[in-house]
């Protein structure tokens, strides 16, 4: 982390006060450089327990490695109130936007001062590379075929209260498939999940990592070891999927219906 700065009109009560603000985070595996610039007006009340937080803009650019030659530059904008006496938190005019990414939404937080808030939001992606994006932020995607995560967008509405995270419903664009449904998380504990997916077709193998990614040796000792299954003991799954047509390693399937429960470390998964 360098250049870092921060410069700020006089503080005072009541009053707006200009912020600028940047700084530059360097990675050398992967290369990756991120330049961020802040501006924003802030106001708070006398007690200094309600910040109004008005024309928040955060610009990013970043260069290096996953990135478009002349790299990839997301604006962020907000207005933001936090009103600590009361509790609460909203953000209003979300908008993330660059050449490969497009946010928008609302959020809202209630109980703040409470040992479990509420979260509530409406967020809507537009389309969006999410390999592109995923570089950003120093994070590799490969995929068999290279055009696959390159255009996704979703509306989904998000509810958290306590241990309860609800994504319910949503919507999603994957490329050329289209998806619906809701998952239940109802304690992260185990986890708990409840699940429907509604899925018109899907070619799977698009998306798996392409030929040789995963051709590194491995011992003896280690294949013993290793349990891949050890993770779904403690998973308290209740899933529905239905698929219109389905393509999985060069297999086409229609109509297909898939009920999945795991409870106590026993997988059941019918027709």
């Amino acid at each position: 982390l360098r250049k870092v700065r921060l410069v700020t009109g006089t503080l005072s009560p009541g009053a707006s006060v200009p912020v600028k603000g940047a700084f530059e985070i360097v990675s050398k595996e992967p290369q990756l450089t991120l330049a961020a610039e802040l501006r924003a007006s802030i106001r708070a009340n006398e007690t200094f327990d309600h910040y109004q937080i008005s024309g928040l803009t955060l610009d990013l650019d970043g260069k290096g490695d996953g990135l478009p030659e002349a790299g990839m530059q997301v604006g962020l904008n907000a207005d933001i109130d936090l009103n600590l006496a009361n509790g609460a938190l909203q953000v209003s005019g979300l908008e993330i936007d660059g050449a490969d990414v497009a946010l928008s939404g609302d959020l809202s937080v209630i109980d703040l001062n409470e040992s479990k808030p509420q979260v509530n939001g409406d967020l809507r992606l537009g389309k969006t590379n999410l390999k592109t994006l995923a570089a950003l932020f120093g994070s590799k995607i490969e995929t068999t075929d290279e055009a696959a995560l390159t255009a996704v967008s979703a509306d989904l509405k998000l509810l958290q209260k306590g241990d309860v995270l609800k994504i319910d419903p949503f919507l999603v664009t994957l490329d050329e498939t289209k998806l619906k449904g809701f998952v239940h998380v109802l304690n992260p504990k185990g986890p708990v999940l409840r699940a429907k997916l509604d899925i018109d077709e899907i070619d799977v193998d698009r998306y798996l990592p392409p030929p040789g990614e995963d051709t590194a040796e491995v011992s003896d000792d280690t294949k013993v070891d290793s349990n891949p299954f050890k993770p779904l003991r403690k998973l308290d799954l209740e899933a529905e999927l239905n698929i219109g047509q389905l393509t999985a390693n060069k297999l086409r399937m229609r109509e297909v219906t898939l009920k999945v429960v795991n409870k106590n470390g026993v997988l059941n998964a019918e027709p």
